[in-house]
């Protein structure tokens, strides 16, 4: 470690010390490559299993291109990507969140899409990406609201972008680990880590209103039905309404084996994706389960019910439309281009109206239906 003392020794301690005192965070001063050696960082990067490795890419772009330089390194993880598409049935159960993930949510023109590779935004009337950021690094969540992008990072940092300018207005420390979900709700925001970590937060101050006690897995999707109605889903299979006068869980729906990715409500049915593939119907006051829809082979990463039929996206590479009641499926779109590239090609389903859907792929590719066209 002798060689390696002059960059430890030029680290700049106190500025940055003193930037934290007057409210700066590590992460508005520190790099996470910070100056190191190639054979250091080398050196520490393969000392990691594949998974750890697979994650630190995500971190810093500087480390995603050493690990796509070394070829020991770029095998290890290629090894852990083969080894991730596979549905893995003891981490499921566990709750915790698979790994990867591809976020997307659209609002009017504006389509913002988060992975690995950061953050992009999409602007429909310009048929072009008019902003981006990759030094946020991981992206896993991702919501719009008052006039403000809203982005969860791999970190558990929570960052909001101005979409008028796309000038960062903040970056704070919100949760210890990844934050997972966010949902608007009113003066609030709900946001949901691992581990079952949903907490409220006030909008502005980012003063923390309360804690949700309950899930033992990961908080993955949160659907408000009002300012003070919430419904969260998690990797512990269950799914709760909670009631957030007094932060008190309502009903607990636990029927399936397997995480759940997503959650929608229609007519007073809960719709819910999972990872096994599946989706179920249960009804919104009783709990009872309603229909099972079977057809998705791996995870169900998005759920739109509307006008008595279902939209859902997955992670095999289709996008299938159901009789929502029926539990039957009418149509299944193959969205796959190169079978071979099986981790980049999970669907996203973002939007149907009346005239279109709206999807996007794990590589950034938008797609869009038009009905009217009969699909």
């Amino acid at each position: 470690m002798s060689g390696w003392r002059p960059y430890l020794r030029s680290f700049p301690y106190e500025k940055i010390a003193r930037s934290i005192r007057e409210g700066a965070t590590m992460s508005d001063h520190i790099p996470i490559e910070w100056d190191l050696p190639m054979d250091l960082l080398v050196e520490i990067l393969g000392r990691l299993s594949g998974l750890s490795l697979a994650r630190c890419s995500c971190v810093a772009p500087h480390w995603r291109e050493v690990t796509k330089e070394e070829s020991d390194l770029r095998r290890k993880i290629g090894l852990e990507r083969a080894w991730l598409q596979e549905p893995i049935e003891p981490l499921i159960h566990k709750g915790q969140y698979q790994f990867p993930v591809f976020r997307g949510i659209k609002m009017g023109n504006l389509i913002a899409l988060g992975g690995r590779d950061g953050l992009k935004v999409f602007d429909f009337d310009q048929k072009k990406f008019v902003f981006a950021c990759e030094e946020i690094g991981f992206v896993m969540s991702l919501s719009f609201m008052d006039g403000v992008l809203l982005i969860g990072s791999f970190t558990g940092n929570l960052c909001g972008w101005e979409i008028s300018t796309w000038k960062k207005l903040f970056c704070a420390p919100i949760l210890a680990s990844g934050i997972l979900s966010i949902a608007d709700l009113g003066d609030n925001v709900a946001i949901g880590g691992k581990g079952g970590d949903l907490r409220i937060w006030k909008k502005g101050v980012w003063g923390l209103e309360g804690s949700l006690q309950g899930h033992e897995g990961d908080v993955t999707c949160l659907l408000p039905q009002s300012d003070n109605l919430l419904i969260s889903g998690s990797g512990d299979g269950s799914i709760r309404i909670w009631n957030l006068d007094d932060n008190v869980c309502l009903r607990v729906i636990c029927g399936q084996k397997w995480g759940v990715c997503s959650l929608s409500v229609s007519d007073g049915l809960i719709f819910c994706g999972a990872f096994d593939g599946q989706i179920r119907s249960w009804e919104f006051e009783s709990g009872q389960h309603m229909q099972t829809f079977q057809g998705h082979k791996r995870y169900v990463t998005s759920v739109f019910v509307k006008g008595g039929q279902m939209f859902t996206g997955s992670y095999d590479k289709t996008i299938k439309i159901w009789d929502a009641m029926k539990g039957e499926c009418l149509r299944s779109f193959d969205c796959s281009h190169n079978r071979n590239q099986d981790v980049w090609q999970r669907m996203h389903v973002l939007s149907v109206d009346d005239e279109k859907l709206v999807a996007v792929r794990g590589n950034w590719e938008i797609r869009e239906w038009d009905f009217s066209k009969g699909l």
